[in-house]
This record gives C-alpha cells, structure tokens and sequence, in this order.
C-alpha cells in the first residue's frame, strides 16, 4: 500500500510539472519533445516516446532512447494495436504478444496510451521497460492524464486548390508563387510550369504597366472582362506577411452576363 501510495504522489508531481511545461507553449512536437525528456528523466525506462498517425501509419516523434522504428502500420505490433483499438494496451511480457515489433532487443514489457480527440487518435505514447511486469493501471492512469494535455495541431487545408476560380499569387517582384488547379487549367498553355515566372512576362505591356503601378501602390484592383463568350470578373488585391507587403492574389471567375444586384441598408 505504501508502495503504491509513494508511486501516486511521484506521478501528481510529474501530472503538475507537465502541466506546467504544455502550458507554456501550444506547439504539439515541442509539448511532446519535453514530456518525453520529464518521463525519461523521473521514470527511468528503456524508451519512451510519441509516434505521430500520418494516414495509415504511425511515424516516430520525439522521443528519448535507443534509435527506434521509424513506421508502425495501423493494427501492428503494440503501438499499431492501441491505435487501432484506441484503448491502452499493457504488455507484461513483450515476447508473449502476438507480432510484436522488436525496436529494441532489450525491451521485456511495454505500455503503449493512444491520444485522440473528437476526431479519433492522432499519436500514441510509447514506453518500453527492461524489466517484466513493469507496468499497471497507476502508470496507465497517469499516463492518460498526461497526454490528455497535448492538442492536435490544427490542419493546414488548401481551400482553393479545386476552388472552380482561378487563384494566382504572386511576391512583390511579380513572380508567381502558386496557383491553384483551375489557375494552371486557365493560363498554362503547353504544359510547362510557370510558377517561378514573372507575370509581366506573361501580361502584355499595357497590363504590364498597371500591375508595376499595383505593386508600388498596393492598391486593390477590380475589374471585368469578356472573351469568346465568356465574361469573367478579376479581383486583385494585395496579401501580407507580418504586416508588410508581400505580393497580391488574382481571382479570375466566370460570371454571368445579366447579375442580380442588391442593395441593402
């Protein structure tokens, strides 16, 4: 009991002093570079690190010990199965589970927390020890509060790449940067990438010379046009980086010829 007791005040001081250290800083790799370190240092076992869920794989993370495996299908090995299950998985003897991946010879058990939010498990924390029968319910009990701290990283969507508009970006030297799908559809021509280009190599002079004025004004420019058929509305406007000026965006979309208009107060 005593035992048990001494074991549960060690892990609220672990529980505070992480609490401390994630609170500091919501950037997920660096929350969990050091809770990683904190783990290693006050429990002392084998290995102990993250692996991040990248499709249908598990890719290693931070992490303190011996060189591991860098990929972990989903459903494989204890890190594989506590993903798929979402549930901690505890392993009191690593050569009685069935597939077992062998990162480290000297592993004996292993005890493996999934960490997950509203849309499922995005990384697992995993802990091997050189002893048998090293974990319990305290560690996983722990252990689940801990990474319960850590938050996913929000997802970086690329909006406009199948946008049915054209989006160009160009820098503040007029070279394009990106465009998305419909933009390369619409004005590349051979085949042959113009990302890298000027655009006054790709603008006749008179257009040329309004987008030098853009440039040096910054200013928002609109407008429409009409072609084989088709009229399209044109939107510039400059993007900014820190608070400077940083290049413009071109939207370029079909519009129809007759357009409701509304006023409102």
């Amino acid at each position: 009991m005593e035992n048990i007791e001494k074991r549960r005040e060690h892990y609220e001081l672990l529980l505070s002093q992480a609490q401390a250290l994630i609170s500091a800083d919501n950037d997920l790799i660096s929350n969990m570079a050091n809770l990683a370190a904190l783990l290693k240092e006050e429990l002392k076992h084998l290995w102990i690190g993250f692996y991040l869920v990248k499709g249908e794989t598990l890719h290693l993370g931070p992490f303190q010990g011996s060189i591991a495996c860098t990929r972990i299908s989903k459903g494989k090995g204890v890190c594989g199965t506590a993903w798929e299950r979402n549930e901690v998985v505890i392993v009191p003897n690593v050569h009685d589970f069935p597939g077992h991946i062998a990162c480290n010879s000297a592993s004996q058990s292993e005890i493996v927390i999934p960490i997950s939010d509203k849309q499922g498990v995005f990384a697992v924390l995993d802990i091997d020890s050189e002893q048998l029968n090293t974990f319990d319910n305290i560690d996983a009990e722990y252990l689940q509060q801990m990474v319960a701290l850590l938050k996913r990283e929000p997802e970086s969507i690329d909006y406009f790449r199948e946008a049915p508009f054209a989006v160009t970006v160009c820098n503040q030297d007029a070279i394009i940067l990106n465009m998305n799908e419909k933009s390369v559809k619409t004005f590349v021509k051979d085949g042959k990438s113009i990302i890298g280009n000027s655009l006054f190599d790709c603008h006749p002079e008179r257009a040329a010379q309004m987008l030098r004025g853009m440039l040096a004004s910054h200013n928002t420019n609109a407008y429409t046009i009409e072609k084989n058929g088709i009229k399209k509305l044109i939107y510039q406007a400059p993007w900014f980086k820190n608070g400077e000026f940083a290049g413009y965006i071109e939207l370029s979309m079909e519009i129809p010829f007759e357009m409701k208009h509304f006023v409102r107060k």
